[in-house]
């Protein structure tokens, strides 16, 4: 599958060009993030992240009608040349829109989650798209964009907007994204209390090192684990009902919201010169 991702980059970086023409069809940028650049693409698991920057914001009939999207997929279907790229994601490319204004320009533009259930590529996980982004058309967003908020900061939003989140999931009836919400928690725990890197390749180990003891604990190597062999269709990774999923995130999200406060208080007290209730 890697062979073939390659073909399907090489191409679209080759033929971009000629398909967009001079005005773009609307788009400003067409990039690939996520493993295939971070160097961690895992056979027959991962599948192809895909930014799309826009040059100005969306239309009412959304991104994914848009000429300039259906384009690109278009290419970049064709160059699939009829072959099935084996992955865990069942549309085989992942597309993650956003329009050039929306960019944040400085670290007080970086929108922190509130519960939206979105890929956090433009604030959790900032810092790997500034390092792991691979432009085949178009303008650099980066060449706009600050450094990222202190990732304590975002581990507070997000876990604080976890059940938020969830409720929109089963409102919207995609129940499924309980699971994946909680594989994304262990990523963002792995962070806060170990090593700023997303590299699926490592997270058992650095979730064994790193992320301190709670009841569920063990259940977070089963969720690593089932993500991390998942193949659609004939390894889905969901292996528990979606209420043990839930159970699991909440429990994680308050051991590292404890720990964000602790450390909060922490600093507090250093700055006041209050050697707090032990001293």
């Amino acid at each position: 599958m890697k062979a073939l991702a390659d073909e399907v980059i090489l191409g679209l970086k080759q033929h971009l060009p000629a398909s967009l023409g001079d005005d773009g069809k609307g788009l400003r940028s067409v990039c690939v993030c996520g493993s295939y650049v971070r160097g961690d693409f895992m056979e027959n698991n991962s599948d192809i992240d895909f930014n799309l920057v826009f040059e100005s914001g969306i239309d009412a009939s959304g991104p994914y009608s848009s000429e300039g999207f259906l384009t690109v997929k278009k290419l970049a279907d064709s160059l699939l040349a009829g072959h099935r790229f084996a992955c865990h994601n069942p549309d085989q490319f992942d597309w993650v829109t956003s329009a050039w204004e929306s960019l944040p320009r400085r670290q007080a533009d970086i929108h922190i989650p509130d519960g939206s259930p979105t890929v956090p590529l433009l604030n959790v996980f900032l810092f790997d798209y500034l390092r792991n982004l691979l432009v085949l058309w178009g303008t650099d967003p980066r060449s706009v964009m600050p450094a990222p908020l202190p990732f304590p900061s975002l581990a507070e939003g997000w876990f604080r907007g976890v059940p938020i989140a969830r409720r929109r999931y089963l409102q919207s009836g995609k129940e499924w994204r309980v699971a994946f919400s909680a594989f994304k928690s262990i990523q963002v725990a792995q962070i806060f209390f170990g090593e700023q890197t997303l590299d699926k390749r490592r997270l058992p180990a650095l979730y064994e090192r790193y992320v301190p003891n709670f009841p569920l604990r063990d259940f977070g190597y089963k969720i690593i684990r089932g993500k991390l062999e998942q193949t659609f269709p004939e390894n889905p990774c969901e292996f528990a009902p979606r209420e043990e999923y839930a159970a699991f995130e909440d429990e994680l999200s308050e051991l590292t919201l404890k720990s964000i406060q602790m450390q909060r208080g922490g600093c507090e007290r250093a700055n006041t010169g209050d050697p707090g209730l032990d001293a």
